[in-house]
């Protein structure tokens, strides 16, 4: 059926362009393939094999229309050009209801109404400029250029909507000659009488070379203005739509003299009145067949999403009962980064490998999910399916099995990274089980080890394709298109004599602001530091902490190192009590340069950048055994390169300690164009689904997989205005979100694969 639809779309657009003020792009948009229309010409030289061979059925019946068109549809016009106009005026008055549908009069509103006035305006008044005589063609260089230039003008306004490239051939005088030749031509083929048709091939050849220079400029032309403006395009295209049926009708009374008195002339026009009603009445069941034949193709993306529900809550269960947390890193053992990390993603790939998909192991580090045509680009989902430790967290339930209550649902990974993989999971099997069509290849890769360096995709990287674009679900909607540099260092160095700290243990990851830290000390300050417990606090709340088996304990609140100021560092509040009752030289420097400074300021790093906004710093590991000490520090820099400053200025913080600095990672700044054409697809699909067109996208100091593919960006799955709730203890994904979520990767993923 598939088939069949598109010839009969194919010749109608075809047969369209042969009456006067009926645009070939008016009938596209009337059957509901204007961008597929549109990419035929834009992607014809840049992808010809392809285009042809998902397009070649399409593309004949235009052609094999469009000489039906010229061969009868022509002359019948000629002769009873209002009637006819009648008939196609009513046809098209069936379609401008459901092309405004597609406008979105919440956004654009002043620029996108007098965009659609004007375009209105603009078709009517076209037909109402003087026609010129009819001009006949006669073989010369001169010629040959007139007739290029009209092959431009003529195929370039058939894909604008409402603009007829027979109705220019008019205004210009050509209409007659350029069908009359091309009709002659064609009956010459049939007849065998090869001379006309030698006569004419020059002139032909001439405006066929101009209808493809411009069917090609004017669609890509269009196509990028989708891309820029889609909204204010369909306001364009809505005005130029609602202006053509009277445009047709313009034409139809200036084609001939109607004040002439004639005995037909009632009858005509009876004719004429009966053919508008009879066409708008065929026009609004046809219109009625397309939206069903369209329904029938397209994805209710909320509605498949909801369907999936069950399905994907049950995966996200099985996912979160992996302890999925890095212990050690092993490259020589078969499970690198842990037993659980290997048993998720074999259960992920499994799975997808039952469902019809096509998957990839790479030595359990990390693994693919692929679906799509093989010859097609490749876009890339990158997801983890590692998540950081739940110890020094007091959750409420067990955060390695899923729990629904109160409409969200708890469990480590739910927010970071599970649950979104999940979802993008789904979006890829809604889009395989609706079959539609798509140009591109599309990988779901899924990483053993985001939280702890990543090391996972750079072994996959080693042997696989790198995607030419995609998205990382690992952050926040509506969309990150920049994320700051990543650094990581220690201080470390060797304690003084006087020093009363005989152990002190804080964080295991750079990542996350610490939430529990423990220190024992040469004296027992027990009782002070219970006091101190009841009389300190920040922002009216008091710290937390315990005395246990001779350490000091302190609670503070985690949250990821890319917000550190959401956090309350454990550490900073045993060493602010060391240091209010037996000050040291390493409680000193600790409260001079590091102590409640989340950016950096204490120790002069402090930067900012305007789009990057500022430098964040997150004080993650404290570690003191042996008068040995490690202090672990991650920075988020919002420019590249300042890794020197850095060195620099915390080595002359040392001056009067025995510390060292000593690099650990340096990542540089991720940064895509906001006006990139991933960033207005992304952007599109999050605000058609969530209905929010107030966010902007925004950038970050986190560090995403995204940072692996050269255009790729962070996409969700945390919604403007929530919780951030990832890192810290009650983790949870709101059910509703987790429904959008999928939504949003399905009609996302679909927009980038598919053929437009």
């Amino acid at each position: 059926m598939k088939k069949v639809y598109d010839v009969l779309k194919g010749l109608a657009i075809g047969i369209s362009n042969a009456i006067a003020g009926l645009s070939g792009g008016t009938v596209a948009v009337i059957c509901g393939v204007y961008d597929r229309f549109v990419s035929l010409f834009a992607d014809f030289f840049s992808h010809p094999k392809r285009v042809i061979k998902e397009n070649w059925i399409f593309i004949l019946s235009i052609i094999l229309g469009f000489a039906i068109g010229a061969m009868s549809l022509s002359a019948i016009y000629a002769e009873y050009p209002l009637q006819t106009s009648c008939l196609f005026s009513g046809l098209v008055m069936c379609s401008i209801i459901p092309i405004l549908k597609k406008v979105n009069f919440n956004e654009d509103r002043i620029v996108g109404k007098i965009l659609i006035i004007a375009a209105f305006a603009l078709v009517i008044i076209l037909p109402l400029l003087s026609a010129g005589a009819t001009k006949t063609l006669q073989l010369s260089f001169l010629t040959f250029l007139i007739v290029l230039f009209l092959g431009m003008i003529a195929s370039g306004t058939m894909i604008i909507p409402g603009i007829s490239g027979s109705m220019i051939l008019l205004l210009f005088g050509y209409y007659s000659s350029i069908y009359s030749m091309i009709y002659k031509v064609i009956v010459a083929i049939f007849s065998g009488e090869w001379s006309i048709v030698l006569d004419n091939t020059l002139l032909l050849f001439s405006f066929a070379i101009g209808a493809v220079i411009g069917l090609v400029a004017v669609s890509k032309l269009i196509k990028l203005l989708f891309k820029r403006a889609q909204n204010l395009t369909y306001c364009v295209i809505s005005g130029l739509v609602a202006g053509s049926p009277i445009s047709i009708l313009i034409m139809g009374f200036k084609s001939k003299d109607y004040t002439i008195p004639s005995t037909d002339r009632t009858l005509g026009f009876v004719a004429s009145g009966f053919l508008l009603v009879f066409g708008f009445i065929l026009g609004f069941f046809l219109e009625r067949l397309v939206n069903k034949v369209d329904k029938e193709k397209e994805i209710n993306y909320l509605k498949s999403a909801k369907g999936k529900l069950s399905e994907a809550t049950k995966m996200l269960e099985n996912l979160v009962a992996f302890e999925s947390v890095l212990e050690e890193f092993d490259p020589n053992s078969d499970a690198p980064f842990g037993v659980d990390n290997k048993n998720a993603l074999h259960y992920l790939l499994n799975k997808a490998s039952v469902d019809g998909f096509i998957t990839y192991n790479d030595d359990n580090y990390a693994g693919h999910i692929e679906f799509g045509k093989q010859d097609g680009e490749l876009v890339g989902i990158l997801a983890h399916l590692d998540v950081v430790p739940v110890s020094g967290q007091e959750w409420d339930t067990n955060p390695f099995e899923l729990v629904i209550k109160n409409g969200k649902m708890y469990g480590r990974g739910t927010e970071d990274d599970k649950g979104p993989l999940v979802a993008a999971y789904y979006a890829l099997k809604i889009i395989k089980e609706s079959n539609l069509p798509v140009t591109k290849r599309v990988r779901l890769i899924c990483g053993c080890d985001e939280e702890s360096g990543s090391r996972c995709l750079s072994h996959y990287f080693k042997t696989q394709e790198v995607p030419d674009t995609g998205f990382s679900p690992d952050a926040e909607f509506p969309l990150i298109y920049g994320e700051k540099a990543n650094v990581s260092f220690d201080i470390i160095g060797k304690l003084q004599d006087e020093e009363i700290i005989e152990e002190f243990f804080c964080g295991n990851r750079y990542n996350i602001v610490p939430a529990k830290a423990k220190m024992k000390l040469k004296i027992d300050y027990s009782k002070e530091y219970l006091d101190f417990l009841k009389t300190h606090g920040i922002n009216d709340e008091l710290y937390k902490g315990a005395v246990e088996d001779g350490y000091l304990i302190a609670y503070g609140v985690s949250s990821h190192a890319m917000v550190p100021q959401n956090g309350l560092n454990a550490a900073s509040i045993l060493f602010e009590f060391l240091e209010t009752v037996h000050p040291t030289p390493l409680s000193n420097y600790y409260m001079t340069y590091l102590a409640h400074d989340p950016y950096g300021k204490k120790l002069g790093i402090d930067i900012y950048d305007d789009d990057m906004k500022e430098l964040t710093m997150n004080v993650a590991v404290v570690n003191i055994i042996n008068q040995e000490l490690k202090i672990g520090i991650n920075c988020r820099i919002p420019v590249n390169g300042y890794e020197k400053d850095i060195d620099k200025k915390i080595n002359a913080s040392f001056a009067n300690n025995n510390f060292m600095y000593q690099l650990l990672f340096a990542g540089g700044c991720h940064y895509i164009n906001p006006n990139s054409d991933l960033v207005k697809t992304l952007m599109e699909a999050y605000q058609e689904i969530s209905g929010d067109y107030t966010n902007k996208p925004f950038t970050i100091g986190g560090g995403t997989y995204a940072r692996f593919i050269k255009q790729a960006v962070a996409f969700g799955p945390m919604f403007p205005g929530n919780e951030d709730v990832c890192h810290i203890a009650n983790e949870y994904i709101k059910v509703e979100d987790f429904v959008k979520s999928i939504a949003i990767y399905t009609k996302s993923i679909y927009d980038l694969i598919k053929y437009l």
